[in-house]
């Protein structure tokens, strides 16, 4: 077996973004402010020098159209991206790869030399009961979390990270 594949639960995403939502609001609210600002940079850039028959839109348009923008680029599109987006895991012979496309386009990896153990659990994330695997870091901290998707085995995934020197907790 050369590296064992799944692909996280899409409803797994969605609760861990709610679950976010729930215990940090400012998150989304910064980045929401920061889009705001930027578009109304924006428009005062397209101000500075138009050219002689260009009029850039006025204000009255451009800030409440700006704040709409922002509010669904802050939190209406993280939401869609936890409908459309999913995360593609890889166990290979290298280590843990979890490319995810929801919410925000993350690309990650752990080594197995940064792995020390492994274990599997059910975790309630807003109302909503899980199965994971759990990959602990040498000092028993949680490195990752990862949602199983009921077709690959726990016993193959234990089995797998046991030939990498990661042993499995309880």
């Amino acid at each position: 077996m050369n590296e064992i594949t799944w692909r996280e639960p899409r409803a797994y995403s969605r609760a861990v973004y709610r679950e976010n939502e729930r215990t940090n609001p400012l998150n989304s609210l910064g980045f929401t402010a920061f889009a705001f600002v930027a578009l109304l940079a924006l428009r005062g850039l397209a101000g500075v020098r138009p050219a002689p028959d260009a009029h850039p839109p006025a204000w009255s348009i451009v800030v409440p159209a700006s704040m709409v923008l922002a509010v669904f680029i802050g939190y209406g599109l993280p939401r869609i991206m936890g409908y459309v987006g999913q995360a593609f895991i890889i166990l290979s012979p290298k280590g843990v790869n979890r490319n995810t496309v929801s919410n925000r386009t993350q690309i990650r990896f752990w080594p197995w030399s940064s792995l020390a153990a492994v274990r599997f659990a059910d975790v309630d994330l807003a109302g909503q009961k899980f199965r994971v695997v759990q990959f602990l870091g040498p000092g028993g901290e949680l490195a990752v979390e990862i949602a199983l998707d009921g077709k690959v085995s726990e016993a193959a995934i234990a089995d797998y990270a046991s030939r990498y020197g990661l042993r499995v907790a309880n």
